[in-house]
């Protein structure tokens, strides 16, 4: 058999991987599972690296005895719903990154405190070596973070903030928040109240 090239067919991301037969495989430069020939980890696409972080999020869910549903679609208005034995139910936004550093463009998508918000944020970070760590913060906990991360040190009104950042676009380093790493009791403890 000859190399052939990934037709038009196959995903955006898996375009232009050259595949080779090898004996009873095909050695691919790019797989789906993100893993190379040789087995190191490739980046994720940014729009697969979300749909895994939403899916691990509700994975981790599912485990610890609550309901997750994935909202789809480019006008969500979330990423999880959450629903507790009691029917209560959350809203959680997932943000994935494959760094430590994670885009949350905050204070540019609450401009206005009394907007309708999550009641949680879910950091996911998928490492390279395939580690994972989660960070699990409230809506106002997710506030607080952002601004010690925009203006260390200062005490600032909501309004101050918002306006502080009119350029760029907020995120959070992981380093920052370590007190809020796997802190699931706090989605299912709001849920199965």
């Amino acid at each position: 058999m000859d190399a052939r090239a990934v037709t038009s067919n196959t995903p955006v991301g898996l375009q232009s991987a050259q595949c080779q037969p090898s004996g009873s495989e095909i050695a691919c430069s790019l797989l789906p599972s993100c893993l190379s020939p040789g087995g190191w980890r490739l980046a994720l696409d940014k729009y697969y690296l979300n749909l895994a972080g939403e899916y691990r999020v509700a994975s981790e869910l599912f485990k610890r005895g609550v309901f997750a549903t994935i909202a789809y679609g480019n006008r969500k208005g979330a990423d999880i719903y959450v629903i507790g034995p009691n029917r209560r139910t959350a809203v959680v936004e997932v943000k994935a990154s494959n760094s430590d550093r994670f885009v949350t463009g905050f204070y540019q998508k609450y401009a206005d405190e009394a907007k309708e918000h999550p009641h949680f944020w879910v950091l996911y970070s998928l490492k390279k070596d395939g580690a994972e760590e989660f960070y699990i913060l409230t809506h106002q906990e997710m506030a607080k973070a952002q601004a010690d991360r925009n203006f260390p040190g200062r005490s600032l009104t909501w309004a101050e903030r918002t306006h502080g950042v009119a350029r760029g676009v907020d995120n959070v380093l992981a380093k920052d928040l370590q007190a809020h790493k796997s802190a699931w009791e706090k989605i299912v403890g709001w849920c199965s109240g």
